[in-house]
């Protein structure tokens, strides 16, 4: 009885880690679309609207959902520079499970992107946008081909260790 019981719990806990690990490559590549998306509304807003950048982050974020721009935009709210104020809003969002998988470079690409936001304009600010949203579009189709591969690898890793343990412990 504790045999098979162990054998259960084996197999359990590797397939579950095969699964945990494959959902991380799975979470990064769902942030990279959503910030994509987030940053071609922020784009069309900047180009055809005449507001400040605080309202453009609420409307961005009212669109999408995104805890980032709400974070960002009450930064901005508080007369926050917008590098600053994407700093912030980073280090309140960036532990959350969403926003935790992305890497160095993409973090980068963004960074850069609202160091610079405020400064130009509305030309300058949209190539800058553009050059951001190229970054992140590499970055997510490496992404979402890491998902295919690795994902799929993570987890019949999992079950595999899982099963062997299992049969190890028999």
């Amino acid at each position: 009885m504790f045999t098979m019981l162990s054998m259960l719990l084996a197999f359990g806990l590797c397939t579950g880690a095969g699964f945990l690990w494959a959902d991380r490559l799975r979470s990064r590549a769902e942030a990279l679309e959503e910030l994509n998306q987030c940053l071609r509304h922020l784009g069309l807003l900047m180009r055809y609207s005449n507001e400040t950048l605080a309202l453009l982050a609420r409307r961005v974020h009212s669109r999408t959902g995104s805890p980032l721009f709400e974070a960002f935009s009450k930064e901005l709210e508080a007369q926050t520079p917008p590098g600053e104020a994407w700093r912030q809003a980073m280090g309140r969002c960036g532990s959350s499970p969403r926003y935790a998988a992305l890497k160095a470079p993409e973090l980068g690409a963004l960074e850069r992107f609202a160091a610079q936001l405020g400064t130009a304009d509305t030309q300058g600010e949209t190539q800058r946008l553009e050059l951001a949203l190229e970054e992140l579009n590499m970055a997510l189709a490496d992404a979402r081909q890491q998902n295919e591969t690795r994902g799929k690898l993570y987890r019949t890793l999992g079950m595999l260790l899982g099963l062997a343990l299992a049969i190890v412990l028999w």
